[in-house]
């Protein structure tokens, strides 16, 4: 063939592949921010940068809302509050579901067949709905009373046997992922909880660290084998633990999980595909946000002993009957009412490690405004509200955003209220679909640290506290520290004995900042 016509068939060939991939836009829409290269710019820097790329983005650009391209999807970007209220309103229009049908296909490993039960199915509303406002169910205050107890229990226990092991070193961050994977299975999954072996625990999180390739259409699903094996461990652990009947004598939640995964017609062997990920929910959080507020609060004597003197209200210490050292039971009661700087800096970690999004399918096309501006949203596009964007951002936090500050949320003056915008904390998703698991997580989370502060004293190794940096993350809300700090326990001074916790009144839940 002769050259001019081959350069002229690869012309029309690249025109016809530049229309079907191009990204139409309505002029109602909002602007469009296009990458540098082409349908996979903003994909490549994803993968590079992580959930952090769009703050990249919206820092050159500066726009409420923009419109961006992967391949031949279209994403809208909203970076203004006044905009996310009008999102929020019109919440109908607007779909999470999607995501848990997604996440069934591409990471669970469930058949194609079984998947489509997670739409409305016969007539039922479809399995993703019923999970959603089952769990919602099951999480009220007091459910999560019920499953504190075992989880409660289990970290005291655990936290003994660290002055029992030796010489009290251990890498933080594996050690607390060790200690809470094992406290919330076993208030999840009862007596018979799978992760009570730890080769399905290290098989747990060997398939963790895949799950962003599996959902990720960019990436080779072959990177992942050793992940599915590891799967296939966890789901194998779970498929006999239905069998057994043990969902039976755990908790209202895991109960309701398999009950209504079982009335679609599943068997155990599906429910349990559906299970693991389900798991990743529960701990991919929870784990570093331990880790980065028990570090930040040991970095920081003057913020240590702040806290430890709100802790010493919530702690009972008494004469042991039966062994010369004394008792001590933190109260969780007073601990949620009594200690609002160890809340401020929680919620301050949140807000300045979250890289969570806010993500929803739009089923119709719906207009939103700001009050000045209208945008047009077309249906089958997805909306993203990256939470790292607003919570930097200084109309709503101030000029010192940027700043880690533990006391942000217990300064009530003028300035601090004027700036805060009362959607403004997005750690917890948007209205009208917020965590259902965020008191009982928040409850793991402080009397963690709590235990922790008050029983001893955690000294890095090397002498000085460096808090390491995030690691790059496309899965989950906060990622974990990018690499570990190595530390060891010491008994603290004067505070020896048995430790214990106390439930306290029932009923009484965190005042939790939410969006």
């Amino acid at each position: 063939m002769e050259p001019i016509l081959l350069v002229l068939l690869f012309s029309i060939l690249g025109y016809i592949i530049y229309n079907l991939l191009a990204i139409q836009i309505d002029p109602r829409e909002p602007p469009f921010v296009a990458a540098k290269i082409p349908y996979i710019g903003h994909a490549i820097g994803i993968l590079r940068y992580g959930a952090n790329y769009w703050v990249q983005v919206n820092y050159k650009h500066k726009l409420p809302i923009f419109t961006a391209g992967l391949l031949n999807k279209k994403f809208y970007v909203v970076t203004s509050l006044d905009l996310v209220s009008s999102i929020q309103k019109k919440s109908k229009a607007f779909s999470f579901l999607p995501f848990l049908t997604m996440t069934a296909e591409k990471v669970s490993g469930l058949p194609p067949e079984q998947v489509k039960l997670f739409t409305k199915h016969q007539g039922r509303t479809g399995l993703a709905e019923d999970t959603i406002t089952g769990v919602e169910a099951t999480l009220r205050q007091a459910d999560v009373d019920a499953l504190n107890v075992p989880m409660l229990e289990c970290l005291k226990s655990m936290t003994d046997e660290v002055m029992l092991s030796g010489s009290g070193h251990c890498k933080l961050h594996a050690w607390l992922r060790h200690l809470i994977t094992q406290s919330t299975t076993k208030a999840i999954y009862g007596a018979d909880n799978p992760f009570d072996d730890l080769a399905v625990e290290s098989a747990f999180w060997t398939f963790e660290e895949n799950v962003s390739v599996l959902l990720n259409d960019f990436l080779p699903k072959i990177a992942v084998k050793k992940g599915l094996a590891a799967r296939d461990v966890v789901a194998k652990a779970f498929t006999q633990y239905y069998r057994n009947g043990s969902q039976k004598r755990a908790s209202a939640l895991a109960y309701f999980k398999w009950q209504s995964a079982a009335s679609y017609g599943l068997g155990e062997e599906e429910i349990a595909l559906i299970e693991v990920p389900f798991i990743i929910g529960v701990l991919n959080n929870t784990i570093p946000t331990t880790f980065w507020t028990l570090s930040r609060i040991l970095s920081d004597p003057t913020l240590l002993f702040s806290i430890r003197s709100e802790l010493a209200h919530t702690t009972e210490s008494f004469p042991s009957p039966n062994a010369s050292s004394p008792m001590h039971n933190i109260d969780m009661g007073l601990l949620k009412r009594k200690c609002p700087l160890l809340l401020s800096v929680y919620h301050e970690i949140l807000r300045t490690r979250t890289s969570f999004s806010v993500s929803r399918f739009v089923e119709s096309d719906t207009s939103i405004t700001d009050g000045t501006k209208t945008y047009l949203l077309k249906a089958g596009s997805l909306l993203q509200i990256p939470g790292d964007i607003i919570h930097a951002h200084t109309d709503y936090w101030g000029h010192d955003s940027a700043r880690m500050d533990p006391y942000r949320f217990v300064d009530s003056s003028k300035d601090r209220k004027k700036k805060k915008h009362p959607l403004a904390f997005r750690s917890f998703g948007g209205a009208p679909f917020i965590c259902p698991g965020r008191q009982f997580a928040t409850t793991e989370v402080l009397a963690t640290v709590a235990m922790l502060i008050m029983r001893f004293e955690i000294l890095p190794m090397g002498g000085t506290w460096a808090i390491p940096n995030p690691k790059l993350s496309l899965f989950g809300s906060i990622p974990p520290p990018a690499a570990d700090v190595e530390v060891v326990f010491r008994q603290r001074e004067g505070w020896d004995g048995k430790w214990d916790f106390r439930n306290g009144e029932a009923g009484v839940s965190w005042v939790l900042e939410s969006g």
